[in-house]
């Protein structure tokens, strides 16, 4: 049957238990026509395919499968989206086009292929990482997908975004008012992506109340414009505040009933006892987030913020991160000790760059299950690791920059024989300040060999899980 494409037998074999296949993945399909592809044009891969592409049971393609099969071929894509835009349409749910290595400047996406992708009338999820769209084009694309709930996509920041023309919010809120996920990244030049992504971002939370999430990955984008606008209740579960807006969104608070994660950014802020005073009350609106259970700081630099928040909010925490810029000099040693007492459900609790008053044993932090700390090396401060080791759940551990003394690590070897501490470790990372003298670098390189062989009989833990170095 395939003899004009000059196949081999075997291949001749295999084709033909496809086409008299009732279903056929995707995943055994591609298996196929990597072998075809080596043998033949891309003409004759495109003919090979249309013969099976209505066996396809499945509802969700990757594009760059295709691609990869003839890469110096763009158009081979665009012929593989073809078919299944004529012969899938109302089939397909989930579209990529991912893989490959990340570009600054991605190639815009073809009209030609997004013209195709909008044929595709089921589509309820689509993802394009490797071709950026000007916003434009993405709405026109978007605009007759009625099923679709999630997209994720490159913005060029060069697009246009009339943001003050009311034609362009009501047809904005039309395209993509049903969305559950609106992520993107912004690409361009560094304030250009800044500035688009600011205005993106606000403008949709304010007119997409339906979506839980409007975000740009890897970046940090104040929605406080955004959020103090919203007139109507928001499903938006992931918010990033810029602290210095806090009070005045505060006041707002009340519309978002379903957020789950939140990200406070206090590098701007210039904190005051008269602040904190001032904003205790509108605060308190925190504990409308009855969905709350991750939180997130950048400079805090405030012990009576913290535990004023935490009192709203702690109760219900599972995530907590507490993040320090390196060259921030108003750091706030967190105290383990209130983090404890106030999020008694936490289990993932993450601190970088700073220290930690470590004074008590954590034995009561029982929810506790990950642990990641990266301390500062200039405070130079040593750590009771028994203290912290004390949680008495803890299943991961990664620690940086520690500084510790012999007979702490005496002590810590014991109490891991007595079972006192570590008993449900899987991975333990403990990596230590190498800026000490090399004499003293020696002793605890000698106590590191007796913590490893004391953790590695007691717990069973494969080796790779479990490191003590410099």
């Amino acid at each position: 049957m395939f003899a004009e494409f000059s196949l081999s037998n075997d291949l001749t074999d295999q084709f033909n238990k496809l086409l008299l296949a009732e279903e056929v993945s995707l995943e055994v399909l591609m298996e196929v026509l990597r072998r075809i592809s080596v043998c033949v044009v891309s003409s004759n891969t495109i003919e090979i395919l249309s013969r099976v592409i209505d066996k396809v049971s499945d509802t969700k393609i990757n594009l760059s499968d295709f691609s990869e099969l003839y890469p110096s071929q763009p158009d081979f894509e665009l012929k593989v989206l073809e078919l299944f835009s004529s012969r899938k349409a109302d089939q397909i749910s989930v579209l990529e086009i991912n893989g490959g290595e990340n570009s600054s400047n991605p190639p815009r996406l073809e009209k030609k292929m997004w013209t195709e992708i909008a044929k595709l009338k089921k589509l309820e999820k689509i993802s394009i990482t490797k071709q950026k769209f000007f916003l434009e084009d993405l709405m026109k694309m978007c605009k007759g997908l009625s099923s679709l709930r999630e997209i994720r996509v490159l913005i060029d920041s060069k697009s246009q975004c009339p943001t003050d023309d009311p034609n362009f919010a009501q047809e904005f809120s039309k395209i993509f008012g049903m969305l559950k996920e609106f992520v993107y990244a912004p690409i361009g030049q560094t304030e250009q992506k800044e500035s688009f992504m600011l205005k993106l971002t606000n403008f949709g939370i304010e007119h997409l109340p339906n979506a839980n999430k409007i975000i740009s990955e890897d970046h940090f984008c104040d929605m406080s414009e955004g959020c103090k606008k919203m007139a109507q209740t928001s499903q938006l579960q992931h918010v990033q505040l810029d602290a210095m807006n806090l009070e005045e969104v505060a006041l707002n608070f009340d519309k978002f009933h379903s957020v789950r994660s939140l990200e406070f950014d206090w590098g701007e802020r210039k904190v005051t006892d008269f602040d904190y005073t001032k904003s205790k009350k509108k605060l308190s609106s925190l504990k409308g987030f009855k969905s709350l259970t991750h939180l997130k700081f950048v400079d805090l630099s405030s012990i009576d913020y913290l535990t004023r928040i935490l009192s709203f909010v702690g109760s219900s925490l599972i995530d907590l991160r507490l993040d320090y810029t390196p060259d921030n000099s108003k750091i706030m040693v967190v105290d383990l000790k209130l983090i404890q007492s106030k999020c008694p459900k936490l289990k993932h609790l993450e601190i970088t760059e700073t220290g930690v008053d470590d004074s008590e044993p954590m034995a009561s932090f029982k929810s506790l299950r990950e642990l990641e700390i990266a301390f500062k090396s200039d405070l130079r401060n040593k750590v009771k690791l028994s203290n912290i080791l004390h949680a008495p759940n803890l299943e991961k551990v990664r620690l940086s920059g520690i500084l510790v003394t012999k007979e702490e690590m005496q002590l810590i070897v014991r109490l891991i024989r007595k079972k006192a501490i570590l008993t449900r470790i899987k991975s333990l990372i403990l990596t230590l300040d190498g800026n000490q003298r090399a004499e003293m670098k020696q002793i605890i390189e000698n106590e590191g060999r007796s913590f490893l062989r004391a953790v590695s009989t007691a717990r069973k833990i494969k080796e790779e899980n479990i490191k003590f170095d410099f």
